[in-house]
């Protein structure tokens, strides 16, 4: 893992999410030689789809601790009319919707949560409305986890519900005329108070 602004590397075993020196967003860098003698083209086809195919790719040490609602390989759809109106030859789009949650953001989630697990953490926590809150609040209900998500105060009644269908504590906040994220300013206070995880689409701990 090596930070964004200063450069430090830490260990993927190292229980930290963000640096601890400046809260820079870590990066994962890997290991490309070591990498070309476990996995192939030809090993990713054979395995049935979805997201855990790569799971060399991905920061979980352990099968035992994913957490998954069966992320699919979701279809592209080849669409000939729209790709004229663009004067285009070919145009595809991913239908993203076939996963559990109904989006793309089930793909983070179901790594975030599973790191969450092997980390061994109780609570986790986002701060958001929208598809990224859903997808937490969705495989942290799987995992078995409380899950806190700080909203925005107009957030829509269908997005709170999700949320809540879902299992998740929802609190709303008001503020964001002060220019400041006061989600965001919740989430970085609970963390540091009661060592939640912290699981948002967005910043350093994206």
């Amino acid at each position: 893992l090596r930070c964004a602004k200063c450069d430090r590397t830490y260990s993927p075993r190292d229980r930290i999410l963000t640096c601890p020196e400046d809260e820079g967003r870590l990066n994962i860098e890997y290991e490309y030689d070591y990498l070309a003698g476990k996995v192939s083209r030809d090993l990713f086809e054979r395995r049935r789809g979805g997201l855990w195919k790569y799971s060399e790719l991905l920061p979980i040490e352990s099968e035992e601790n994913i957490v998954t609602l069966g992320e699919v390989q979701t279809p592209l759809i080849r669409c000939k009319n729209l790709a004229k109106t663009f004067g285009l030859i070919n145009l595809y789009l991913k239908d993203e919707t076939k996963n559990p949650t109904s989006s793309f953001k089930d793909r983070p989630m179901t790594v975030g949560v599973s790191k969450a697990v092997e980390l061994g953490y109780d609570t986790v926590v986002s701060a958001s409305s929208g598809n990224a809150a859903a997808a937490l609040a969705a495989y942290s209900a799987r995992a078995g986890l409380a899950c806190y998500t700080f909203v925005p105060e107009m957030a829509s009644p269908g997005k709170i519900a999700q949320l809540k269908m879902f299992g998740a504590s929802v609190v709303r906040l008001r503020g964001l005329e002060s220019g400041v994220d006061p989600t965001v300013t919740m989430l970085k206070l609970v963390c540091k108070q009661f060592g939640w995880y912290p699981c948002p689409s967005m910043g350093p701990f994206n």
